[in-house]
Order: C-alpha cells, then structure tokens, then sequence
C-alpha cells in the first residue's frame, strides 16, 4: 500500500481494493497560509510528516496527531519548515530544515512513539538550509544551498564541495538530491542547471543539463 503527501494531504491508497482516503490534512490556517507538506516517514506503525508549518507525528492506527517539538525556536519559523526526514541505523530522527539540521535521540524516538512524553529535538546545525540527507557509511551527506557538506559520526560537519566551484556556470549551488552509484559516483540534482556527477576520487565534475553538450538532460 502506498502513503501519498500531496500539497495539503496525506492520502493513503490501498493496492488491492484500488481504494484511497485521506487521512492527514493541514489545517485550514495552514492552507490559507500556503503551508505546504513537503517529507514523509514512515517508522513503526507512525507517519511523520514533514510540512513547512513543523513536523507532525501520527499514529496510523488511531489517526491521532502530535506536534514535534523543535529546539531554538529563536531560529523563527524557518527552524519548523521541513524539508526532509532520516532515521539512520542507530535509531535517531534526523530533521533537515530550512534553519539547519535537528535530530532525536534513539531514546527519544522510542519515547514519541509509545507517547510517554514530548521530547525536544536537538539542533545540531545551523545556517545551512537541508535539502537532501543520504546515509554514507556512519556519516550523513547534506544537500544544502550551498553545497555539499559531509556530517561525521561524532558530528563533525566538513565542508565538501560547491557546484560553483566547478568548470561550470551555475546560477545556484543549492543541492536538492544525492545519489550515490555503485562506483562511488555521487549524482546531485540542482534546480536549474540540470544534475552534476562527481567523484570524490578524481574530483571532476560532469555535467548533464539540456543545454550541455554531454548527454542528455535527466
């Protein structure tokens, strides 16, 4: 069965019956605001949801909904607008923001989901706006605007690479997915100037964009 996030709801669509039904939408504060849902998750019978007005967790067996609290709220209202979602090998929530980078403990994760109490998630980076987490090894690659940033197990955040900094013209280095292949090629999607691969171990970068004159746009 699928959990579909649209712009304002979550739609659960059931493979076998063809059958679908929403069952999570904003409020309507929310849609006259223009919030938008933007991550979903699914751990243990929960979906957490990512939306740009915070991060909701719900039980899908009830449908009851809970906020998920977020530490330095001075940070404003970009520290609640979600963008992406990971729960890594160890058990931590890790939350990308357009304010940086949040993460709940294990214990805190085992907490929010048998409801015991309202955990406040740690900020662990700021100033980096979260586009895309990917898992590498025991570190965490970032996608962020501006760049590529590697965050080590002992939460060491090293500087990468910016798409600026190749042979390239780029009107934006913000990095809005990762992939990485099975030769270790890292594949990074942009907003405009098509998808970028690099290799860590030569350094080069190619570009495939629709006005390059390698490949075709992907």
């Amino acid at each position: 069965n699928l959990w579909l996030g649209l712009l304002e709801d979550v739609l659960y669509f059931d493979t076998s019956s063809g059958e679908s039904a929403v069952r999570f939408s904003l409020t309507e504060e929310e849609k006259a605001a223009h919030e938008a849902i933007r991550a979903m998750l699914y751990v243990d019978g929960h979906l957490i949801i990512g939306t740009s007005a915070g991060p909701r967790l719900m039980e899908i067996k009830t449908g009851e909904v809970r906020d998920l609290h977020m530490a330095n709220q001075k940070l404003g209202q970009h520290s609640r607008n979600v963008k992406q979602l990971h729960l890594d090998k160890q058990g931590q929530l890790w939350v990308g923001t357009v304010a940086g980078l949040f993460r709940f403990q294990r214990r805190q994760v085992d907490a929010l989901l048998k409801g015991d109490n309202e955990p406040v998630a740690e900020l662990i980076i700021d100033g980096l706006n979260i586009w895309h987490i990917l898992p590498d090894g025991d570190d965490l690659l970032l996608g962020t605007d501006q760049g590529l940033y590697r965050l080590d197990a002992d939460q060491n955040l090293h500087y990468v690479l910016r798409l600026s900094d190749s042979q390239y013209h780029i009107s934006d280095d913000s990095i809005l997915q990762i992939l990485k292949d099975k030769q270790g090629n890292l594949w990074m999607a942009t907003k405009s100037d098509g998808v970028f691969r690099w290799s860590e171990d030569s350094a080069r970068f190619t570009n495939l964009h629709k006005k390059s004159r390698i490949g075709k746009a992907l």
